[in-house]
């Protein structure tokens, strides 16, 4: 694992995306806390509070390589699902795992559709992002929380001219919490 050394700019999708171009990584810190943004799929920590400090306490998570492909979803229609899992890569056990999303930006950065479009399966059922991040199902070992992602492409999504949202993206935030060692 390598460490995230650039800083990002602002705390803010519009401005860390101005700063990394599209690719690349950065990190923001406040106080205890710290925002990580990539373009790319990356390993998280390692975490030894005081509390803990003679336990083997390291973290660290996965996410598959799974995409939701829109290159041929029309305005009116539906992607396929897509199950992307977030799975456990070091010795705690995953204790919670949530979603959260952005709105769904264009080429040159200007909402197309509204978080919302995107849905994942919660609970049995298909629940829309954007409000509050929703809890992904953990398995009874910790080990992995799975997850469908679809997304429904309003009437009137596409930009002029556009035939599908090939070129439309959203930001998808994780956030995940361990068990204790023990």
């Amino acid at each position: 694992m390598f460490p995230i050394r650039a800083e990002c700019g602002a705390d803010d999708k519009g401005a860390v995306h101005a700063q990394l171009g599209g690719s690349g990584e950065c990190r923001i810190e406040s106080g205890g806390d710290m925002a990580v943004y990539t373009y790319h799929l990356t390993r998280f920590g390692t975490a030894r509070p005081a509390e803990f400090a003679g336990a083997a306490s390291s973290c660290a998570t996965v996410l598959s390589a799974a995409a939701i492909a829109l290159g041929g979803v029309e305005a009116g229609g539906r992607s396929a699902a897509a199950p992307p899992a977030v799975r456990r890569a070091g010795p705690l056990p995953l204790a919670a795992v949530s979603v959260g999303a952005s709105a769904w930006t264009g080429a040159g950065g200007a909402e197309v559709m509204p978080a919302n479009a995107t849905g994942v399966i919660a609970g049995g059922a298909w629940t829309p992002l954007g409000g509050a991040p929703v809890a992904l199902q953990v398995d009874a070992a910790g080990r992995s929380a799975a997850a469908e992602f679809r997304v429904d492409v309003p009437q009137g999504a596409l930009p002029e001219g556009a035939s599908s949202l090939a070129e439309a993206s959203q930001v998808v935030t994780y956030t995940v919490s361990y068990a204790p060692p023990g």
